[in-house]
């Protein structure tokens, strides 16, 4: 009697949460048959396809961030963990899967998240709003407003960051640089700001 019943338990493989049900109560249920679905929370990880070009500076072990809607203004710590070695010859990417490295997040599988990922630390960047830059032709360029006269400067443009992206060159920290109107502007111009938000301010930043 108690083998019978102990072929009657269905005992769990490992802890974790039940996120679907295939049978009801007083079921029958066939021989291998599909009776819950289990799933392991403690361990999550996000699954991304990364563009070829991109592969290279990507290594195991490389820093990253995942963000989700559901859950604004938090980011939840991860790593890579696995960079396919193969590219898919239709979509010009490759598999990339990143460790999640917080336990107990609100995070949940099938969830969809947006993945920032950090390819190098700058010890000290000049950050251009993103707003300023003027990409027509070959050379960006920016308008440094300097007592009330419009002065156009070439800027070498790295990664970016938000609504930012660094200054390899072409402005200081501390310029204030046209963000409204600017397409508008020629060299040597001279200007009136009419509204506050037409111009901001270069800013340098150090890394933490």
């Amino acid at each position: 009697a108690e083998l019978e019943w102990a072929h009657r338990e269905i005992r769990a493989p490992f802890a974790g949460v039940i996120p679907r049900r295939h049978i009801k109560p007083g079921q029958t249920l066939a021989l291998h048959a599909a009776a819950f679905e289990l799933a392991d929370f403690s361990a999550l990880e996000a699954r991304l396809s990364v563009p070829e070009a991109a592969l290279a500076a990507l290594a195991p072990g490389q820093a990253a961030e995942l963000i989700a809607d559901a859950f604004p203004g938090i980011g939840f710590r991860a790593k890579v963990a696995r960079v396919a070695a193969v590219v898919d010859g239709k979509s010009g990417t490759a598999p990339v899967v990143l460790d999640v490295e917080e336990t107990g997040t609100p995070l949940r599988p099938g969830q969809l998240v947006r993945v920032r990922l950090q390819f190098a630390r700058i010890a000290a960047a000049v950050l251009l709003p993103k707003a300023a830059v003027i990409a027509a032709g070959v050379e960006p360029y920016v308008f440094v407003i300097d007592q009330g006269i419009a002065h156009r400067r070439a800027v070498a443009l790295g990664p970016e960051q938000g609504d930012r992206v660094q200054a390899l060159s072409g402005v200081d920290p501390g310029n204030e640089v046209a963000v409204l109107g600017q397409n508008q502007l020629s060299d040597q111009d001279r200007v009136s700001v009419i509204r506050s938000p037409a111009l901001a301010t270069v800013d340098a930043v150090a890394a933490r």
